[in-house]
């Protein structure tokens, strides 16, 4: 291992994982942060300037609950609409054409109930809106995301900000199928 970079912007983890896909099937590319430092291999992803990025390494978030990737996200009122009664933070995916998934999932804990809305970032046409209940467990909630869509852009609208820890990207099958078995459970 050499840096975490390398693994976060799916520079070596791309090579293996299409290993593993040829030997046990499935596809997609399953956990991938809101935001990052680094570059992705597989997509350009652009975010709103409201996210704090919490990890395990610096900046640690005061519960200590970051997830298996270490990390934990939350976003901030923007300093213009700080008395709003909701506030909203985005990030956007434009994936390239070689990138394919079935599924969307959020991983999140809530104290209370917030939406995520997606949008196409080119035209920014409203393709889906979910709303996300409160738990004080971890959760993965199914996106209600078009398969394969290439140019998504998530808006979080929440009265107060949810701990957010990424998304889950999968398509059908292979080593991922476990995972898809916790899909809208606890866990």
């Amino acid at each position: 291992h050499y840096g975490d970079s390398q693994l976060e912007g799916d520079r070596l983890t791309c090579f293996l994982r299409r290993e593993f896909q040829k030997k046990f099937g499935g596809y997609g590319i399953g956990y991938l942060p809101l935001t990052d430092i680094t570059t992705h291999h597989h997509m350009l992803r652009n975010n709103s300037n409201n996210w704090i990025r919490y990890s395990v390494f610096n900046k640690k978030y005061k519960n200590a609950f970051y997830c298996a990737s270490g990390l934990l996200f939350k976003f901030k009122p923007d300093a213009v609409d700080v008395n709003k009664p909701e506030f909203s933070a985005n990030v956007v995916f434009d994936m390239y054409k070689t990138f394919r998934y079935q599924s969307i999932s959020l991983l999140y804990r809530a104290a209370k109930p917030f939406k995520v809305i997606t949008y196409n970032s080119k035209t920014n046409k409203k393709i889906s809106e979910d709303s996300v209940a409160p738990t004080q467990e971890y959760y993965i909630k199914s996106l209600t995301v078009p398969a394969n869509y290439r140019n998504l852009k998530f808006e979080f609208v929440a009265s107060e900000s949810p701990d957010l820890y990424g998304f889950m990207v999968n398509g059908q099958g292979g080593v991922q199928h476990l995972l898809s078995a916790l899909q809208e459970r606890a866990y």
